[in-house]
Order: structure tokens, then sequence, then C-alpha cells
């Protein structure tokens, strides 16, 4: 008799551990915060065709689009001829691991074709420079990452 008792109460202390387990799991899944890369995800994935297309064009240009840090500033260059035809464009400098780092700024070319971004209000590590703009009335789109330290 003594045998089966102990069998029986070991069966409600294993289910009990278990009934335990799955409310912490639950409890720790409901309080965590979960952090989307971004908020329109849903929306941007039916621009992706038109993302697609932007950067054929950016590749195709002559000369091509340089992204990379110098004399600490993150610079960017296109061809001089190419961005006398830029009429609008913004620059997104992406933080992968932190969403509330992110930053949007305006594409503002020089007369040579270059913009330079100081370093020094960056937090150090991985960021993705997205640039889109318009120019003759297409869309083009570049991304390249560039480490800061």
């Amino acid at each position: 008799m003594k045998g089966t008792q102990r069998w029986g109460i070991g069966l409600v202390v294993a289910f009990g551990m278990f009934i335990t387990g799955v409310m912490v799991m639950v409890y720790t899944a409901m309080t965590r915060d979960v952090d989307l890369v971004v908020d329109d995800y849903y929306e941007r994935g039916i621009e992706h065709e038109g993302r697609i297309q932007a950067v054929r064009r950016t590749q195709a240009l002559p000369g091509g689009i340089q992204i990379g840090i110098h004399d600490g500033a993150i610079t960017l260059s296109m061809p001089a001829d190419h961005a006398r035809a830029v009429t609008s464009g913004e620059i997104l400098l992406y933080r992968p691991s932190g969403r509330h780092l992110d930053r949007t700024l305006p594409l503002a070319l020089d007369a040579a074709g270059v913009q330079r971004i100081p370093l020094e209000n960056l937090a150090i590590g991985l960021w993705k420079v997205q640039v889109t703009w318009m120019a003759a009335g297409s869309a083009y789109y570049m991304e390249s990452p560039v480490a800061v330290q």
C-alpha cells in the first residue's frame, strides 16, 4: 500500500511541476517586450518590387555610388552629373540592434556629389546606411553597412 501512495504522490508532484513550468513560460512570454524592426513591415513588403527596380537602376549608374567612413564621417558620393539630376531624397541611418537609434536625414549633396555625416552623434557598432532618391523621374536605392568605431 505504501508503494502505491508514493507513486501517486510522485505523479501529483510531477503534474504540479509541469503546470508551474507552463505558467512561468506563459507569464514570461506575455510580459516580454517584442520590438519589431519596423512598425510598417507589411507595407514595406508590398513595396519590395519597386525597391528591386530602384536597386537595379542604382547598380546601372556609371561610376556607381560609394558609401564609407572617411575622416570621422560617413561619406556618400555619387557621380556629379547624376547628383545634379537628384530632385529629392533621404538617408536612413538604420541601427539593427536598436530601432530607437535610427535617424533620417535629407539627402543634401554638394556640387561634387558628396555628402558627409559626422560620426560624433552615432553610437559605436553596426549601422546600415539606406539612401533613397529621385532623379529624372526615377527612383533609386542603395544600402551599405558601416561599422562606427
